[in-house]
């Protein structure tokens, strides 16, 4: 079994009543590793594209920014892709499942901070399964469009997003040819 599996496992477990009554702090870990679930199902599959080595993939994978991941997937929620990526394969279109996965990575990023970083909020247990539920659909929707155009463009755009941005683009190359003031 794969990490991410292994991690939705997990996420299962600890909502699991075999391993007694899950309190708070088992609820909000059950979250949180539902969202790291999916991140690294994520980052697995977009490696697995751009390199064939596993030394590289192992490399690629440290590549990836929690944020950038987001902005990719709010993009792809909306279906409206920037202009930049329209052009590309698979940019013309966002189909639906790949929205929704779009969706879930988002609100398990935002369920993995709160639960993680917001202790005044509370995780019912429904709560809590809902969003490991989420991610296991996410699971189950990526298997039917992994194989597509749009499902590679955002492994992509996951990693490069914010690289191919002309708008960021010029404006980091306008940052560095300002010398710092010390300088001759």
């Amino acid at each position: 079994m794969s990490y991410h599996d292994d991690l939705l496992t997990l996420a299962k477990q600890l909502l699991s009543g075999s391993a007694g009554d899950p309190n708070e702090a088992r609820r909000r870990r059950a979250v949180s590793t539902a969202y790291y679930a999916l991140f690294h199902l994520l980052i697995d599959e977009t490696s697995s594209e751009i390199a064939r080595d596993e030394k590289v993939r192992s490399r690629v994978k440290r590549g990836f920014d929690h944020s950038t991941m987001k902005e990719a997937s709010s993009s792809f929620e909306g279906g409206t892709l920037p202009e930049h990526i329209k052009g590309l394969p698979g940019g013309d279109r966002v189909p639906e499942d790949l929205r929704r996965i779009a969706s879930l990575f988002r609100e398990l990023q935002e369920g993995r901070h709160r639960a993680d970083y917001d202790l005044a909020e509370t995780f019912t247990p429904t709560d809590a399964k809902d969003l490991v539920d989420k991610a296991e659909e996410a699971f189950l929707k990526w298997r039917d469009v992994r194989k597509t155009d749009s499902a590679r463009l955002y492994l992509y755009t996951l990693i490069f997003g914010r690289l191919w941005n002309p708008d960021r683009r010029r404006r980091v190359g306008e940052a560095s040819r300002v010398s710092p003031s010390y300088l001759p």
